[in-house]
Order: C-alpha cells, then sequence, then structure tokens
C-alpha cells in the first residue's frame, strides 16, 4: 500500500474525512493503493473488478487508538467516506449489513444513504455499542435528526433519555430547544454521566463551535473530562485547533488543568498533537495561544516525567524555546 493510501485510510479511521478528502485530492490515485483504500475513494471500477475476482467485501484491517484496537472494514472506509454505491456492492457481494463500525460511525457523520442500504440490507436498526447504547440513542446524541427518523421508520425502539435530546439540540446549535428540555427537566444537569459530561469534549472533536458556547452557557463545566480523560481544552490542543482553544479560553476553561490520564496539561497535549497533525492543524499557534493565556511549565511535565518538548514537532519546540518555556 502506498504511504497515501494509508494516510488517506488513517485519516478515515479517525473519522475525519475533511482530511481524507484533502489527501485524495492530492493524490487521486491512491486508489490503487489497496482494496480499502479504493472502497474508501469510491473507485466503483475498481472495487467491482476486485469483488469479480474474488475479494472479500469484508476484508478489514487493524486501527489502534488510545491503547485499544478496533476491526475497521471496507464496509465502514465506505460508509465513513460516504460512498453509498460501493457501500451497495459491498453488500450486494456479502459484507456483514451488523457491521456495528460502519453503522454506528456512518449514523454519527450523518451518511443518510449508506445506512438505507445497509438496513435494507437487514441492519438491525437497534443495533447497539459495546457499552448497550444503541446507534439510535447516538444518533439522538449528535444531533443527528435525519439519521434517528430513518432508525425510527425501521423500527428502532431504543429508549431515550431527557438528556440525550438536549446534548442533541446543543450539538444542533438548537439554543431554543435545548432551553426548552432544561426548563421541563431542570434537574438533567445533576443527573449526567460520565459519557454525558464528555459531550463537550465530543463537540470539540466534531469541530462544533456553536454547541460548545451553546453547552457552556447552559451549565456543562469546560474542566469535566469525559471517560476518555482530558478536558474540553486538552483536546482542542490535541487537534491544533487555534480557534476552539482561544473559545474554550474565553468561556473560562483551565489552562494549567492536568488531565486525569497522562496527567499533563493542555499544553503538553498540543506538543504531543503536534507529532501526530493532518491537515489543517497549527498546533505553533495553539502553544503561542496557552502561552498568552498563562500557561506554566510544571503542570505540562506527564506524569511519566515527560516535558513537552521531548515529543513536540519542530515548530512546536520552536515556539516553547523562543518563548523561554523550555
Amino acid at each position: 500500500m502506498s504511504s497515501e493510501a494509508d494516510l488517506f485510510l488513517e485519516a478515515l479511521a479517525a473519522l475525519d474525512p475533511a482530511a481524507a478528502s484533502r489527501i485524495l485530492a492530492d493524490d487521486p490515485d491512491l486508489a490503487a493503493g489497496g482494496f480499502l483504500a479504493a472502497c474508501g475513494a469510491g473507485d466503483v471500477d475498481r472495487v467491482a473488478e476486485a469483488l469479480a475476482a474474488g475479494a472479500d467485501a469484508n476484508a478489514s484491517t487493524s486501527w489502534e487508538e488510545d491503547g485499544e484496537t478496533s476491526t475497521l472494514s471496507a464496509l465502514f472506509y465506505a460508509c465513513v467516506a460516504d460512498r453509498p454505491e460501493i457501500v451497495a456492492l459491498l453488500l450486494e457481494h456479502g459484507a456483514d449489513p451488523d457491521d456495528l463500525e460502519a453503522f454506528a460511525h456512518g449514523a454519527q457523520l450523518g451518511r443518510v444513504d449508506c445506512l438505507a442500504l445497509m438496513l435494507e440490507h437487514g441492519t438491525d436498526p437497534d443495533l447497539g455499542r459495546a457499552d448497550g447504547r444503541s446507534v439510535y440513542v447516538a444518533a439522538v446524541r449528535s444531533g443527528r435528526r435525519d439519521v434517528a427518523a430513518l432508525l425510527r421508520a425501521n423500527g428502532a425502539k431504543a429508549r431515550v433519555r431527557p438528556v440525550d435530546e438536549l446534548i442533541g439540540a446543543c450539538m444542533r446549535g438548537d439554543e431554543a430547544e435545548a432551553r426548552a428540555l432544561l426548563d421541563a427537566h431542570p434537574h438533567a444537569l445533576a443527573s449526567l454521566d460520565d459519557e454525558d459530561r464528555g459531550a463537550l469534549s465530543q463537540a470539540v472533536f466534531e469541530r462544533r463551535a456553536p454547541a460548545i458556547a451553546l453547552m457552556a452557557s447552559l451549565g456543562f463545566d469546560p474542566t469535566w473530562e469525559g471517560p476518555w480523560g482530558g478536558t474540553p481544552l486538552h483536546h482542542a490542543a490535541w487537534l491544533g485547533d487555534p480557534d476552539l482553544v482561544r473559545l474554550l479560553l474565553d468561556l473560562g476553561a483551565p489552562v494549567d488543568a492536568r488531565d486525569s490520564r497522562f496527567g499533563s496539561s493542555p499544553i503538553g497535549w498540543a506538543a504531543h498533537g503536534s507529532s501526530h497533525g493532518r491537515g489543517d492543524a497549527d498546533h505553533a499557534a495553539v502553544v503561542e495561544a496557552l502561552l498568552d493565556a498563562g500557561a506554566t511549565r510544571a503542570p505540562s511535565i506527564n506524569r511519566s516525567g515527560e516535558p513537552p518538548e521531548a515529543f513536540a514537532s519542530a515548530p512546536v519546540a520552536a515556539v516553547l524555546e523562543r518563548r523561554r518555556f523550555s
């Protein structure tokens, strides 16, 4: 597989289709890098030829993130990349319609046409994640009304809590609905579980600035960590998004908070993310913003004793040195 095809699949695996599209635009021939790349790139002729020649419609690869390994199939890459014509081909050649990764992440990204094809081929509309939460509930929480309507029309029956509807309204940036839900359920914020408290970080990951501002105005606390650790500012810093970092700082996010997982402040996460970033990430600008906001050195050193410069990219390391932080 070509290195560009590798990067393309990594971007899709990380649920960053915008980055994948940029990679594909720079190298339209990367579909030649293998069957999975062809599925993600939407190369119908190449995929059809491969399937006719005996390629496995359930072909997959392993993806490791944060110490956890997932199996990502050809159907997953086609769904995330929004390639319904490829989804149809794969299903017609025996792809598993109950592929949870494909269905769940297709729902998260609003791939309605791909999901409709999976449902036509027998996908359970109440397909559940490992934690027991259904894809339907996840769609509600993501603010994907179109996906939720499709699943309901196909028989989804999972129970939705007021908190799920509240988070979904916030994700859509629908302030009127969110406030109406809080008026009707005034104790909703007090009942949040760890995943609920992580919704603000999820909004960061999905680059939904209006949702972030709305959640903060309703009482979602920017100091909350989700089940995977790190405050919303940690995640914005890791992504290398200076606009989200400045927004969160304006909303009162603590610049020197240590995360519970690695024991480092957001500037440490920015340094680490700078060695793993893609696309339009600007970790150097993030580090500048954090330093301007008063980031200090001691909290940036993780519990293993590693300072930010130990894993920073060259541009970020240069900022740290110029600002006399390292």
